[in-house]
């Protein structure tokens, strides 16, 4: 008997190891050999944690993974992300953007202009300023460190450029799917005056400004930054490419945490491939003073509605609390910030919400309203643990700029929001969420305090608020069901990618000609054919009508000419008749 347990157990035990193998195959399928992956972002949290969840099982697998962004991010990122190793940008440039977290005016002020176009302006006070430091930095990164896969936010010009010059395999990180790639002629652009996605509602006049207005003035704000951009570069020693400025980018891999459900569907190069959404592993916990602040509003709810049933609380047992927040680059102004603050002081006093919790960082305080500042129900933070919030019951609406990270996380959370969009994504983002229900969604430069108020009542007022939830509740279970799965499968995508690449994703139209790829080199033969046929049966029948015109003329002339022979034949009788 003894022997025979034994043996169970060997088996057992080979059972054992046999499985784990499989585990280990199937968690890392390509990790032949160790990869060196390197992601060069400096944009922020929003730009860098969708990716960093993508290079984490990297990392565990025993890949080497390296980090280039700026010093003011290491405070986050080295503790949870500690298997990756860090490099930091050049100071200069590492100032300019804390310059610009801080509160540019110049540059907030012309990005928050209606009337300019925001690229432009991050052209002008970012990029070109900083390309010089930060070309030269990489190339010195890159010929010293060349990594099997080198991942580029798109903000990072110098990134592409610099690893397109040293031939290094490249993708290019985004948010959302820009204009310029795989743009249908039914999209509408992010700088679109109409707030829609696609041309689906709009009418004729509306779509020739979408189409062809919008990208000219587009193209004529873009000329000077681009010229002056270009001899930068020229001056670093990269080569321009005259046209698009992103098309010597066009054999990219292009990756964008974004999904479908969100982004308007439209055919999409195999080259674009969407991740999203993809969220933080690291779950913000409520600290203990929110949560008190939290507990004390319940609890003068549930007094408040056990002695009377008036206002819009009417027994309303959980409280409803207004989240806002900005993000860390949008330096509102402050009459917006003005306008705001009356709607929801109103919202307050007609007993919508019952409390409002808004992030504003130390450096804007100065220009925060001091009504609003001072009222009990109102709880102010340097700094708020977003996605506790959110997950809270009580938080029963989000006033945000769209930024993509925050419309992802409220989505996820299935929190109705209200947009108010300055720029970049954040128009469409907005555009995007109100067309699937969960959102409204206005521009900073049309917010009034009437307007914001109305917005406000709409999505609160339980008699009005009820779709905005079943929408969000909608988009929520759509973004959990591929946020389960979409970090590990684009981990084993970028790995196969670092040893393989994406040879196989290059459509054959990118291969040839564009008359080869669009047949319009057939066309034109078959045309011309049809058109040289077309020719001689014109030709033939030409000759045709003009044989039988002829042979009627001849026809004709014949039978004209006999009565005439026959009357000189009588003549000639009737003379000689008289002679005799």
């Amino acid at each position: 008997m003894a022997p025979v347990v034994r043996n169970c157990s060997v088996v057992l035990l080979l059972l054992s190891l046999a499985s784990l193998t499989v585990a280990a195959a199937a968690a890392a399928p390509n990790s032949a050999y160790s990869q060196h992956f390197m992601f060069v972002s400096n944009l922020g949290r929003s730009h860098m944690v969708p990716y960093l969840e993508v290079l984490q099982p990297l990392a565990e697998r025993g890949h080497n993974v390296t980090v280039v962004t700026d010093k003011d991010e290491s405070a986050w990122l080295a503790p949870n992300y500690p298997r990756f190793e860090l490099r930091f940008v050049p100071d200069s440039v590492n100032q300019r953007m804390h310059e610009i977290r801080h509160g540019d005016s110049s540059m907030a002020k012309e990005m928050f202009d209606p009337n300019k176009r925001g690229f432009a302006a991050i052209m002008n006070h970012f990029t070109i300023p900083t390309y010089p430091a930060m070309s030269g930095y990489l190339r010195g990164v890159l010929n010293s460190s060349r990594p099997d896969l080198l991942l580029c936010d798109m903000m990072v010009d110098a990134c592409a450029d610099v690893a397109d010059t040293l031939g290094i395999k490249y993708a290019i990180s985004m948010s959302m799917v820009p204009p310029g790639v795989d743009h249908a002629p039914y999209l509408t652009s992010w700088l679109s005056p109409y707030p829609h996605s696609t041309t689906l509602q709009l009418n004729l006049w509306q779509r020739f400004v979408t189409a062809l207005v919008v990208p000219a003035q587009v193209m004529a704000s873009m000329r000077q930054p681009v010229q002056r951009l270009n001899k930068v570069k020229q001056e670093c020693g990269i080569k321009v490419t005259a046209g698009n400025p992103v098309a010597r980018h066009a054999h990219a891999l292009k990756v964008v945490n974004s999904f479908f459900g969100f982004e308007s569907p439209r055919p999409m190069s195999p080259l674009v491939q969407v991740i999203g959404p993809i969220r933080s592993h690291v779950n913000s916990s409520m600290p203990a003073d929110i949560q008190g602040w939290l507990d004390q509003l319940a609890r003068n709810v549930s007094s408040s509605s056990s002695t009377s049933s008036t206002g819009g609380s009417s027994g309303a047992q959980q409280p409803r609390v207004v989240y806002v927040a900005f993000g860390t680059h949008v330096d509102m102004p402050a009459n917006v910030m003005q306008h705001l603050s009356d709607a929801l002081l109103a919202v307050l006093d007609a007993g919508y919400a019952d409390g409002v919790i808004w992030a504003v960082g130390n450096n804007r305080r100065d220009k925060f309203p001091a009504a609003l500042e001072h009222r009990h129900r109102v709880l102010l933070l340097p700094f708020a643990p977003q996605r506790a919030l959110l997950a809270e019951p009580a938080v029963s609406l989000f006033v945000s700029h769209g930024g993509a990270e925050s419309s992802h996380e409220a989505m996820h959370d299935a929190v109705p929001m209200l947009v108010v969009s300055f720029f970049g994504d954040q128009p469409m983002n907005g555009v995007k969420l109100k067309e699937a229900g969960m959102a409204e969604a206005i521009r900073q430069h049309l917010l009034t305090a009437e307007k914001a108020r109305g917005l406000l009542f709409q999505m609160l007022d339980p008699a009005t608020a009820g779709p905005y939830r079943a929408a969000a509740r909608k988009m929520q279970a759509l973004v959990r069901a591929l946020d389960s799965t979409n970090t590990a499968a684009a981990a084993n995508m970028f790995e196969f990618y670092a040893q393989y690449g994406w040879d196989h994703l290059i459509p054959a139209g990118d291969r040839m000609p564009w008359y080869k790829a669009s047949n319009a080199d057939l066309f034109a033969m078959v045309g011309a054919a049809a058109l040289l046929l077309l020719v001689a049966v014109v030709l033939v029948l030409r000759r045709l009508v003009l044989a039988l015109v002829a042979a009627a003329s001849s026809g004709s002339c014949s039978g004209v000419q006999e009565p005439g022979a026959s009357s000189k034949e009588w003549g000639v009788h009737a003379t000689k008749a008289k002679a005799a």
